[in-house]
């Protein structure tokens, strides 16, 4: 059995990574139900199924970079400005001096998104095992335990 399909008996839902507002909405949980009580009840049986769009490191790292590029943007004028002019010219210089570490962001949200399978992969081979000889999974895994 595929650990992966292991789980399909417990509650499923999506869970997004969105960081900024044009990611909202485009991961979602679906379960059959008209009403918020059948929509949880079907969730409580098993029936919710995670849809949408799977965030990658990729995907993280380019929102992260869009803030950065829409404040170093205010702060050279090409967008509206949020800073007073001498405070402006502060945080331009430390923006230009933190170039050389602006990998930074993609290199985290890779690690994160690789722990991420670790700990998913991790839980379902448990779930899987349970399953398979018949026991209950009795209590929550704690991380990297």
């Amino acid at each position: 059995m595929d650990p992966r399909h292991a789980a399909s008996r417990l509650a499923m839902v999506a869970g997004s990574d969105a960081h900024t507002l044009r990611r909202v909405g485009l991961t979602w949980t679906a379960a059959p139900g008209r009403t918020r009580e059948e929509f949880l009840s079907s969730l409580k049986q098993g029936l919710g199924r995670p849809g949408g769009r799977h965030g990658t490191a990729a995907t993280v790292a380019g929102d992260v970079y869009g803030v950065i590029a829409s404040y170093i943007g205010s702060l050279a004028g090409v967008r509206p400005p949020d800073h007073r002019s001498w405070r402006r010219a502060g945080c331009l210089a430390v923006a230009v001096a933190s170039l050389p570490f602006q990998f930074l962001p993609l290199v985290i949200a890779a690690a994160g998104k690789r722990d991420e399978r670790r700990e998913v992969d991790r839980a379902c081979a448990y779930i899987a095992a349970a399953i398979e000889s018949g026991t209950a999974v009795a209590a929550p895994l704690e991380p990297g335990a």
